[in-house]
């Protein structure tokens, strides 16, 4: 664990933002020129050191290399082979100078943790949060002779980088990512252990079979529905026996108990498209020529929507046409002023689609949790229904990032609500208002949580 935590903290927040969006939190990638094999007279003698152990892996995996010599130091393990007092002297210094540490199969150097995203015979390409970790490996293969470095170059796209790490900065503050629910940490151990189902962890490009990893994840995301199913709704859940089952269950019983509350004019493109030819149609016969134009324009609009042919591409979205009538208005309302009527009415349309478009069908989850819910049911789905689609690294990953969303956000909102002993329904309707507040998807009491982690040690 931490020796002090108030000289770790900051760096451990920087993990917790980049669990919460790696996008915003960004990367550096180390970029170094690999030494051809038979220049690296130590590497090649650690490959010939460890030719007998069944654990030994190609010799440029550097990771084997740094590994095996933490072990010598640190364990009798040279006692099994033939190695010199001057050797063990000098790998035990070089362990020491440069605070090489091996905690639960992660390697760590100068107190970052090392992952390495890409590898072949020429070069090798190092992830971290920091980039005194590209230094840091730099001083290391000069002095093995094992590499040269290229570049540094902190990354904030593409996705297919930025998240190669998620599931391993993940399983470091697991203890304090799921210390309230026992549960759900079982479900992501047993994630973990399907996914890094070999020791070297550390490649991204292994094969592995990802769909038990996959299986876990969601039984985790169903632990969590069963949670705030039955802490919102005051009932037991044992009776709902699927993930689509809860979530169905959660909307409907939740729009019982809010069964009175007035629900806004909605629109489909169908029932816009025949609201704007009616409002075209009343118009038309009552307003000067000059406003003519507009509301041509509006009934084009409304053909379009109708989209009889099957085969004519869909021009318009409900945001785009709302913009389309408020450019068509603010145009009109500037040229000409005896329109007022054409101006005042389809500026209703507008705000009707305006908030249309910030509400959702869901009484409870935010437009963005909605969104990572249906990630993590097609991910699961994928795998629960014999789908002949072959789950890879990034669905597993993809499926991680939504499912911790989602477990954040509902960590958050909980801890807002300031009467829990209230009538559900009062609850409920707290929940309601937390959906358009922004803050709550910046997981600020996770941010600022002061906890030291067991399993890390510095």
């Amino acid at each position: 664990m931490f020796n002090q935590l108030t000289e770790k903290e900051d760096e451990y927040k920087k993990i917790k933002q980049y669990i919460i969006n790696p996008i915003e939190t960004g990367l550096w990638e180390t970029t170094f020129n690999l030494i051809p094999q038979e220049q690296n007279s130590f590497i090649s003698y650690m490959h010939n050191f460890f030719q007998q152990s069944q654990q030994l892996y190609n010799s440029t995996n550097i990771i084997t290399v740094l590994s095996n010599m933490y072990n010598i130091a640190n364990t009798a393990i040279h006692q099994s082979y033939n190695i010199s007092d001057k050797d063990i002297d000098y790998i035990k210094s070089f362990i020491e100078r440069y605070n090489i540490k091996m905690i639960q199969n992660h390697l760590i150097i100068d107190q970052e943790f090392i992952f390495i995203s890409q590898t072949n015979n020429n070069y090798l390409k190092v992830l971290s949060l920091n980039k005194t970790l590209g230094d840091s490996l730099e001083k290391i293969f000069t002095e093995l002779k094992y590499a040269t470095l290229e570049k540094k170059e902190k990354r904030f796209s593409p996705k297919s980088i930025l998240f190669q790490p998620y599931f391993y900065y993940t399983q470091i503050i697991s203890d304090d990512l799921f210390s309230s629910t026992q549960e759900e940490f079982n479900y992501f151990n047993r994630a973990v252990s399907s996914y890094n189902n070999s020791s070297q962890q550390y490649l991204f490009n292994n094969n592995h079979q990802y769909e038990e990893s996959i299986r876990m994840i969601g039984k985790a995301f169903e632990s969590r529905l069963t949670h705030i199913y039955e802490t919102l709704l005051r009932k037991d859940a044992s009776h709902l026996s699927s993930i689509g089952k809860l979530l169905n269950s959660i909307e409907n019983e939740i729009k019982n108990i809010l069964e009175n509350t007035i629900q806004p004019k909605k629109y489909t493109l169908l029932s816009l498209s025949k609201e704007i030819s009616k409002k075209c149609q009343e118009l038309e016969g009552e307003n000067e020529q000059d406003s003519h134009e507009i509301i041509n324009t509006f009934k084009e609009i409304a053909n379009t929507l109708i989209l009889e042919n099957p085969s004519q591409p869909k021009k318009y979205t409900l945001l785009n046409i709302s913009k389309e009538i408020s450019k068509k208005c603010n145009i009109l309302e500037k040229n000409n002023q005896d329109t007022q009527t054409v101006i005042t009415e389809f500026n209703e349309i507008v705000k009707v689609i305006e908030t249309q478009l910030q509400t959702t069908d869901n009484v409870l989850f935010p437009n963005q949790i909605q969104k990572e819910l249906e990630k993590v049911l097609r991910f699961r789905n994928q795998v629960s229904h014999h789908n002949t689609t072959q789950s890879t690294q990034e669905d597993v990953i993809s499926m991680l990032f939504s499912y911790i969303q989602i477990y954040l956000w509902w960590q958050e909102a909980s801890q807002s609500i300031k009467n829990w002993d209230e009538d559900r329904k009062e609850v409920i309707k707290e929940f309601e208002k937390l959906k358009i507040d922004d803050k709550i998807i910046e997981f600020n009491s996770f941010l600022e949580t002061k906890y030291i982690p067991k399993n890390i040690l510095f």
